[in-house]
């Protein structure tokens, strides 16, 4: 096996747990949903160097779904019911992360970023409540069979990668983002201001990697879900295509639109606003040819900037 991330095959896996059951009974089995959950969100990290940190995300974020709770749940077995979401099986891998990964089973912010990612990835939450409950540690003692999801996951898949390899790739990477922010915030604050400025800037842009990090996790693993739901193995993503046809859908709705309009304009007022409409729409077609950027669109309220910004856009 290679070092860093990479598997053995896991087709060759022969393992009970389901992460998913279709509506026509095709079961895709945990390990297969967490390895591929794993490479899509290292790709999407690999662009802003969190690969390997992205990747540990991937395969702890549905760590929880060994439980023999969520396998009765997702199998529909006699007696078994619930709302879906109805079982927590986010909190086992967050806290995986944070007590094996983290000082001495203590949270280091690094850890704390995946751990949040993978208990947030199905809704967040505040971490603090407006009462100044915990409520990121409260969910780090859960669920209560913890020690058997480890059991499990650990028979049937920690083997399966090079683990060390991928905890000393991660927290060198996010070293690597701490001193970036670390200098961002030196560079944004003035020398002359307060220090108390410069430590909420550098929060702010903290802020914004767990935000990233968490939306990497969750478009990967939507991916990988809609995938399966579709009978898909890869993703078949086609960027011109996709956004050619967004261009003729918005095209399609705004001729639709003009002609419904075209039925209640009553006076010439009306008529030249959607006129002027039309033009400044057709305008940031035209300046979509330009470099990218960050431009200013001042148009008043009923000018139609929605539509115009979105043609631009897919231009």
């Amino acid at each position: 096996m290679e070092m860093g991330n990479a598997f053995y095959d896991t087709k060759s896996f022969k393992g009970e747990y389901l992460a998913h059951l279709s509506s026509d009974g095709r079961q895709q089995l945990l390990p297969e949903h967490l390895k591929n959950v794993a490479k899509l969100a290292k790709n999407e990290g690999e662009k802003i160097e969190l690969g390997e940190l992205m990747f540990l995300a991937g395969m702890f974020h549905d760590f929880g779904k060994y439980s023999d709770e969520f396998q009765s749940y997702i199998r529909h077995e006699e007696g078994v019911s619930g709302a879906r979401g109805s079982v927590n099986h986010s909190s086992a891998g967050a806290r995986w992360i944070i007590t094996k990964l983290g000082k001495k089973g203590k949270p280091s912010l690094w850890t704390e970023m995946i751990g949040y990612a993978i208990s947030a990835h199905h809704g967040l939450y505040d971490v603090v409540s407006d009462e100044g409950e915990n409520k990121f540690e409260k969910r780090l003692t859960e669920p209560e069979c913890y020690e058997e999801i480890c059991q499990k996951f650990e028979q049937e898949l920690l083997d399966a990668f090079d683990l060390k390899s991928v905890y000393f790739s991660a927290k060198s990477e996010w070293k690597k983002i701490e001193n970036g922010i670390d200098q961002l915030g030196k560079s944004t604050v003035k020398q002359n201001e307060h220090a108390a400025m410069m430590a909420e800037t550098q929060q702010f842009y903290l802020g914004c990697v767990q935000r990233l990090v968490l939306s990497m996790l969750i478009d990967a693993d939507w991916t990988d879900t809609s995938l399966f739901e579709q009978g898909k193995e890869t993703t078949g993503f086609q960027c011109e295509k996709i956004f050619r046809e967004s261009s003729s859908n918005l095209a399609h709705y705004v001729e639709k639109l003009g002609v419904e309009q075209s039925k209640h304009l009553r006076s010439d007022k009306e008529q030249k606003i959607v006129y002027l409409r039309n033009q400044i729409r057709m305008e940031c077609i035209a300046f979509a040819e330009r470099p990218a950027g960050i431009y200013c669109l001042p148009v008043p309220t009923g000018g139609g900037k929605t539509l115009s910004g979105l043609a631009y856009a897919l231009e």
